[in-house]
C-alpha cells in the first residue's frame, strides 16, 4: 500500500505527494521533507511557526477475511489488509497467503479441510516495519 498526502489549497492544490519512507516531516525547519510556502514565510513574521509535524507508522495492520468458500475438502479464503505501510506478509492458519492486488490490499489462499466438519480460519498480517496484528480475524466455516 502506498501512502500519499493530497494538497488541498494553493498553487499545488490537487497534487499528491508520495510518502516514500517510514515517515515524512512537514514544517518549516531544514530537516523537513515538505516545507509550506506561505506569505508569512516571506515576511519572516514573528507569528510563523518554526516547528514541524511528522507521520510515522506505529500501528499494526488490520486484516479482514472477506470470503471463505468450501469446495469439498478445500476452502478458498480471500481477504484484505489495511495499513499505513506496505504489508510484508499475510498468514492464514500459519500458511502464507498470496497477494492478488498491491501489497496485500487483497489476498487469497486455498486450505485443506476435512469435508463436512466445521473449520476455523484465522488470518493475521505483518507490515514492513515489523508491526504484527495483535488480534487476527477469525471465522468458522461450516
Amino acid at each position: 500500500m502506498k501512502t500519499s498526502l493530497l494538497v488541498i489549497e494553493g498553487v499545488h492544490a490537487g497534487e499528491l505527494i508520495e510518502i516514500a519512507g517510514l515517515y515524512m516531516l512537514i514544517g518549516r525547519g531544514p530537516q523537513c521533507h515538505v516545507r509550506p510556502n506561505s506569505p508569512a514565510d516571506k515576511a519572516e513574521s514573528r507569528n510563523t511557526s518554526r516547528g514541524m509535524s511528522s507521520f510515522m507508522d506505529v500501528m499494526p495492520p488490520t486484516t479482514m477475511i472477506t470470503s471463505a468458500i468450501r469446495e469439498g475438502n478445500l476452502i478458498r479464503v480471500r481477504g484484505s489488509v489495511a495499513d499505513a505501510s506496505d504489508i510484508k506478509k499475510v498468514t492464514v492458519n500459519g500458511k502464507a497467503a498470496r497477494s492478488t492486488r498491491g501489497s496485500y490490499a487483497e489476498w487469497e489462499i486455498t486450505l485443506e479441510a476435512p469435508p463436512s466438519l466445521p473449520f476455523e480460519v484465522s488470518a493475521v498480517s505483518e507490515d514492513v516495519n515489523g508491526h504484527v496484528e495483535p488480534r487476527p480475524h477469525k471465522i468458522r466455516v461450516d
